[in-house]
């Protein structure tokens, strides 16, 4: 009987503990540097593409401070103009390089990406004909990315790869752009 006595009131005080330690958590100000480091999400747009028409969106999803995944689409909103492709969509993986704590996905990253991506090319014996190809390949990048308090995203990337088709033009890969987005958590 003593024993279990001793059990209860050991659980009790345990229980106690944990629950005092629970309150003591820090409030977090809304507008505070940790407060957007919770946000997990980020949708940004390609500003220098888009004044050439093109649409270049991309989605990150935060894993933790030093590394995210996300996709990338491309959309050519006038296909009659040369550019390498008329639509790619591209999931990557990026790691971000930071000596200081409380930077999370910001600074200097490098990216790896998968792109699936489309698009037309003149034909080498006849300049009339124009050829449609679709291909996969793999590229990587650099780039650096700035958010400030209230969750804005200033992001400029470069990257290139190589694709594993068959076509001459549609075996080199570009992507980057300069980014304007927002960091948000839900």
């Amino acid at each position: 009987m003593k024993k279990l006595f001793i059990c209860f009131t050991l659980i009790f005080l345990f229980s106690s503990f944990f629950s005092f330690s629970q309150e003591n958590e820090k409030k977090i100000k809304p507008d505070s540097v940790v407060a957007v480091e919770y946000k997990k999400h980020e949708l940004k747009l390609g500003a220098v593409k888009l004044l050439f028409r093109i649409l270049d969106l991309e989605y990150e999803f935060v894993f933790g401070k030093y590394s995210s995944a996300g996709a990338n689409l491309i959309v050519n909103l006038s296909p009659d103009d040369n550019y390498l492709y008329n639509f790619s969509i591209s999931p990557f993986f990026r790691m971000y390089f930071s000596k200081k704590e409380e930077y999370g996905t910001k600074g200097f990253f490098a990216q790896a990406f998968l792109p699936y991506y489309m698009g037309e090319e003149y034909g080498f014996r006849n300049n009339a004909n124009k050829v449609g190809y679709s291909n996969f390949g793999f590229g990587v990048g650099a780039g650096s990315k700035w958010v400030n308090k209230k969750g804005f995203v200033l992001q400029i990337f470069f990257g290139v790869g190589r694709g594993f088709g068959s076509s001459y033009f549609s075996q080199f890969i570009v992507q980057g752009d300069m980014y304007l987005g927002y960091k948000f958590s839900k």
